[in-house]
């Protein structure tokens, strides 16, 4: 079982890691053979989350025995790292997030993909959840972004952003 290595130079690129054509010399990789890629700032490897190095592996296909596949088979071996859950940082009883949006691709999620909000590198809008009302400080809206815990490579944390403060958030009333 064999993997070809021509697909992960030119047509198939994997996301969210640091260059690593270098890495790849040989034409293909046979079953179990590995190599590893570093996966850019704010994601961590899928295997080990407190891991910024990531394998990539000449794996069984399972449609075909006799064929190899790159394991994980979507190439996604850099997943984002994960922020605190938002409802430690705001007044649920008069606050909610509403929508979010990712500050590098521009990817927006609505109201319906709220699972997909507190994830490096995206920002996250919060508005009062009674319609006409407005935060004590007279703003319609509230901006937090996901972000790396100071000096860590792996945990994510909360920033405000846009003039927000986190630290006030959690009281924050609507009037």
């Amino acid at each position: 079982i064999r993997c070809a290595t021509a697909q992960l130079k030119a047509d198939i690129r994997i996301p969210n890691v640091e260059p690593y054509d270098s890495q790849i010399t040989a034409s293909h990789f046979n079953y179990s053979q590995r190599f590893y890629v570093t996966c850019n700032r704010g994601y961590v490897s899928y295997k080990n989350t407190s891991s910024i190095t990531s394998p990539v592996e000449c794996g069984q296909n399972y449609m075909d025995p006799t064929l190899g596949e790159w394991v994980p088979f979507d190439l996604n071996t850099c997943q984002a790292v994960k922020c605190p859950d938002i409802s430690d940082y705001i007044n649920t009883e008069q606050a909610v997030a509403y929508k979010a949006d990712n500050r590098i691709n521009q990817k927006q999620y609505s109201e319906f993909q709220s699972s997909s909000y507190p994830y490096y590198p995206n920002r996250v809008y919060i508005k009062c959840s009674t319609p006409g009302y407005f935060f004590d400080d007279r703003q319609f809206e509230k901006t937090i972004g996901c972000d790396l815990l100071n000096g860590s490579l792996f945990e994510g944390a909360w920033t405000g952003v846009l003039g927000t403060k986190l630290s006030l958030l959690k009281s924050a009333q609507c009037i």
